[in-house]
């Protein structure tokens, strides 16, 4: 008889990453005291008020985004496309507004 090599069993992979989503109740940004501001020199105030302009833009957008998606399930456009849209998974797009329409 010939000496036969041991089957070798394929590598199975890991499971894909699960993606971390951000829950929507945590403030974007938070205004530092008035302490704190009153410490700032010039430079440092603006930084700060343009700061406070971008995470107001933030929210905009995000709010937005979320008013396009409910809007294209209303008009039954899958999560599927929804995710490719935004460039996720449909699952991913799903589990982040699938709550809320």
């Amino acid at each position: 008889m010939a000496n036969r090599r041991p089957v070798r069993k394929p590598q199975q992979r890991p499971p894909a990453p699960v993606p971390v989503l951000v829950p929507e109740a945590e403030p974007v940004w938070t205004p530092p005291t008035p302490l704190a501001v009153a410490r700032l020199g010039a430079d440092q105030r603006a930084a700060l008020d343009r700061l406070g302009q971008a995470a107001a833009e933030v929210r905009r957008a995000q709010d937005n985004l979320a008013a396009a998606v409910a809007a294209a399930r209303s008009q039954g456009v899958s999560w599927a496309v929804i995710g490719h849209g935004v460039g996720t998974t449909g699952e991913a797009a799903r589990q982040r507004w699938g709550s809320r329409s």
